[in-house]
């Protein structure tokens, strides 16, 4: 099983969206010269009985100095490529819902007057096997 950063990276990359390594990265944000988009795991709930889990996440858009439009117009992506794509299998991980947790917020700017967006996730994933629990 993917660590959900890299399996959400994976959709964004598909889509065109932006390119691993590039602007996109899953886990902290690198530096880069365009606008990135980073995807961080924040948490969630783990069923106890099922191979069922809700997971969160964020995605944090960076823009380009001085320019939120950038990054504004890189998290409306982000949020259109992510809703609606379930349901979806990803190395084994059965991704079923995409909800947002909390839409697109500026939440400030980096040291070089970057503008910082996020976009807060649940992500439901179940699995076929692992562990105690029973899959669905």
């Amino acid at each position: 099983m993917n660590p959900i950063s890299a399996d959400i990276g994976s959709i964004l990359a598909d889509e065109g969206v932006a390119t691993p390594g590039v602007n996109l990265f899953a886990g902290p944000e690198q530096e880069s010269d365009q606008v990135t988009v980073s995807i961080t795991e924040t948490g969630g709930d783990a069923n106890p009985k099922w191979l069922r889990d809700d997971t969160t996440i964020q995605t944090r858009i960076r823009g380009l100095r001085n320019d939120y439009q950038s990054a504004l117009s890189k998290a409306q992506e982000v949020k259109d490529t992510l809703l609606g794509v379930y349901p979806l299998e990803i190395g084994g991980t059965h991704y079923v819902r995409f909800i947002i947790q909390s839409d697109i917020a500026y939440v400030g700017q980096d040291e070089n007057q970057r503008p910082l967006l996020t976009i807060n996730w649940i992500v439901t994933r179940e699995y076929d096997s692992g562990g105690n629990r029973t899959p669905l």
